[in-house]
């Protein structure tokens, strides 16, 4: 059984929309209050606050689950998914379940932590794309020390039980530097496999959008044998072109984001920004 309880979220991370995050959704309406898009996503992904029948409906569908996947917005923020796991316990079904969860690690719930040793199996998936300065501008407003503490904390549980892992995203910001997080999870956190996953949507941050010169400069930097994860990225992004505008999407829409978040691409990205200086510069 799949669960996708809401938008609700604590970040807004740039490969994202409001479509899967609440925080999003509120930052679209500051820079556009007649943005209705935002407006119905904001209010369409608060459902599980407002539709009463579906927490008093889902104990029907608790009998013969073999597992709960939940996704978000951000799931550990979701309070009242918990009531779901302890009617399981009540219920006697909770050995025979297994749980997933796709989170941003901002959270530790230490608290449910004996709540979920009672299931048969707890996969939790943390998406983490890139490391330091790189990862909060991603993530905004992510905290990189605080999620590598969590993600220390999540390694430490019992590992009958549960199973680590990390989904990094590429995308345009994170396509010149796919080595760095690998490495450091490899010295840090042998248990844990990272998992890569492409960007085809927004498609304006699909590595897919880059010019051909760009893509040919980043295929460069990993020379003639890059590792399996990394050739696999290449060839994904060199397999399509998608859209000159589209390109210009992404120009336009980062040089927007930066100047209302107070960031910067160019101090944060230098090595790209050097690639694509000439366009950045032409868009006003």
């Amino acid at each position: 059984l799949d669960l996708k309880l809401g938008n609700i979220c604590n970040a807004k991370c740039r490969i994202c929309s409001s479509f899967a995050s609440s925080q999003w959704a509120r930052e679209e309406l500051k820079i556009n209050p007649q943005n209705e898009s935002a407006r119905k996503f904001n209010k369409l992904g608060m459902w599980p606050k407002t539709n009463e029948d579906f927490w008093k409906d889902i104990d029907t569908h608790l009998q013969g689950i073999e597992k709960l996947e939940f996704f978000g917005g951000e799931p550990l923020l979701i309070e009242r998914h918990f009531e779901i796991l302890e009617r399981c316990v009540e219920l006697n079904v909770a050995q025979n379940i297994r749980l997933a969860y796709n989170t941003n690690a901002s959270i530790f719930p230490q608290d449910k932590i004996e709540l979920w040793e009672q299931f048969k199996k707890v996969e939790i998936f943390i998406s983490i794309d890139d490391v330091n300065a790189r990862f909060e501008y991603i993530r905004h407003p992510g905290n990189f020390s605080e999620v590598i503490t969590n993600l220390g904390y999540f390694d430490k549980l019992n590992k009958d039980v549960f199973d680590i892992g990390i989904f990094q995203t590429i995308s345009i910001f994170n396509i010149m530097h796919m080595n760095e997080l690998t490495t450091l999870i490899d010295n840090h956190f042998k248990d844990i496999k990272i998992h890569y996953n492409m960007v085809f949507t927004p498609s304006h941050i699909s590595p897919k959008v880059l010019p051909k010169r760009v893509k040919e400069k980043v295929t460069a930097l990993y020379g003639d044998n890059p590792a399996d994860h990394v050739a696999k990225t290449l060839s994904f992004m060199n397999g399509e072109d998608y859209t000159h505008d589209e390109y210009v999407n992404f120009l336009t829409q980062t040089k927007n984001i930066d100047k209302f978040r107070k960031e910067q691409f160019e101090e944060t990205f230098p090595e790209l920004f050097k690639l694509i200086e000439k366009d950045w510069n032409g868009i006003q």
